[in-house]
């Protein structure tokens, strides 16, 4: 891919970025309802300058219809519509980046779902959709185990009991994309812990900061915990302060401890602070520390990025000029080197955390495959088409955009055996091309899978 494809395609993937995700934003956690039934709760983020608002009286007034489905193999297990008021004092309130959050919950058993979620803005009559795939979690076990890790964007005692009430006397109102803004600049970790010991009388809990490189940034003391009986709700109300943190995407790791048991869970972040030196290039210092195979392992999703210039001359250097390109590399694509943010990388690592997240397994990170490569490449897709395996048809999706061309699509195939989706064929300049695409995708074919592009 020559540089100024490269671009090109760096401008898309921001304007498909910013038409979708900017607008509608969705996150989920899981928790335990008892041994056979897992609480879904789905929390929704709408930028509020997308949404249209009307005076009322003495305030100004946005009215929401959220729809939301809950699939499994087609079929439709859990539904809700429900139509919202949110409030603001004045119009200076759109002027301010932030969202407007709402929460959604179910009892369903363990599994894997289809999420689909509509929102309709019922003055300005725009909608937003977004939809993923979603795992829910069983609980059905006697060893240590916890709830889904979330990020409180803010909290406060409960005066009356409602939808962002939890048992331990707070109003918790989720965030939904894990980015912290100074001044903003907190992190409230929420999450509940099950099967404690009965005999166990307290449990220790250390929250730590990692970067990029796996380098703890910030760790907190080992902090002690009551546990009362064998479920604890563990919410960290001091806070982690990120102000004196470098903008960058890093871990939130947590360690529980209690007797012989060990439970670790994690959540990727993505700092901000605009006052703060920039993090805007691998530190050298921990490039040093690195072999040459794992600085490999690093360029390797910046290949998505990088020119075919770039490509030819880090394949030609040695470790101690690679260190030297690696530390640089976003240095040269900062658009206004001026600023503390680097906003070409810091785009670039969120699509990264949700490839990761999205399409990522145990053996494979979310950009290693097909439909990563593509979705950091082009963006989100305008439309997805789903098809189950049937009589005559093999599993397969397809992927829709829009160019300035023409409609652009990418035909995966799932392999039944991996469980991966295969790209077999795209209409999109430089990708693969398979004229008979539609014969492999019947149950009849044999025809082999060709990934040349």
């Amino acid at each position: 891919m020559d540089f100024n494809r490269s671009k090109k395609i760096f401008i898309l993937l921001i304007i498909f970025t910013s038409s979708i995700f900017a607008q509608l934003k969705i996150d989920y956690a899981v928790f335990k309802e008892n041994d056979s039934l897992s609480c879904l709760e789905i929390y929704y983020g709408v930028s509020k300058n997308k949404l249209q608002f009307q005076k009322k009286k003495n305030k100004y007034q946005a009215r929401v219809k959220i729809k939301t489905l809950l699939m499994q193999n087609d079929s439709l297990k859990k539904g809700n519509s429900k139509t919202l008021n949110f409030n603001i004092p004045d119009t200076t309130e759109l002027a301010k980046q932030g969202r407007l959050i709402e929460i959604e919950k179910f009892n369903i058993p363990p599994g894997k779902y289809r999420l689909k979620v509509t929102m309709k803005d019922e003055n300005g009559k725009r909608q937003f959709r977004s939809g993923q795939d979603i795992q829910v979690k069983s609980f059905n076990t006697n060893e240590l185990i916890s709830s889904d890790l979330i990020l409180a964007k803010k909290f406060k005692k409960t005066a009356s009991k409602n939808r962002f009430s939890r048992e331990f006397g707070y109003d918790l109102t989720p965030k939904v994309d894990a980015i912290f803004k100074s001044p903003n600049n907190f992190i409230y970790p929420f999450f509940e812990l099950y099967n404690l010991s009965k005999d166990s009388s307290e449990y220790k809990v250390r929250y730590k900061i990692t970067d990029v490189d796996n380098q703890t940034i910030k760790k907190t003391e080992w902090l002690t915990e009551k546990a009362e009986n064998s479920k604890s709700l563990q919410f960290f109300r001091s806070g982690i302060a990120t102000q004196n943190i470098s903008s960058g995407s890093y871990k939130l790791k947590i360690i529980v401890v209690e007797k012989a048991d060990t439970l670790k869970l994690q959540r990727d972040l993505f700092i901000i602070n605009k006052g703060n030196n920039r993090n805007i290039g691998l530190n050298v210092e921990n490039l040093k520390k690195l072999n040459e195979h794992k600085l490999d392992s690093l360029f390797q999703p910046l290949r998505y990025v990088a020119s075919k210039q770039e490509k030819n001359r880090y394949s030609q250097l040695d470790r101690k000029g690679k260190i030297g390109f690696l530390s640089n590399f976003w240095n040269r694509r900062d658009p206004k080197p001026s600023t503390s943010i680097n906003e070409s990388r810091r785009k670039f690592e969120r699509k990264l955390i949700y490839t990761d997240n999205r399409f990522g397994n145990s053996e494979r990170a979310g950009w290693k495959t097909e439909r990563g490569r593509v979705w950091m490449l082009y963006g989100e897709p305008l439309e997805i088409e789903r098809n189950k395996e049937n009589f005559d048809k093999k599993h397969h999706i397809i992927w829709k955009y829009n160019s300035t061309e023409k409609p652009v699509r990418f035909i995966f195939l799932k392999n039944e055996r991996t469980g991966n989706y295969e790209l077999i064929h795209s209409d999109a300049r430089g990708e693969v091309k398979n004229q008979r695409w539609r014969q492999m995708l019947s149950k009849d074919s044999d025809i082999p899978v060709n990934t040349n592009r």
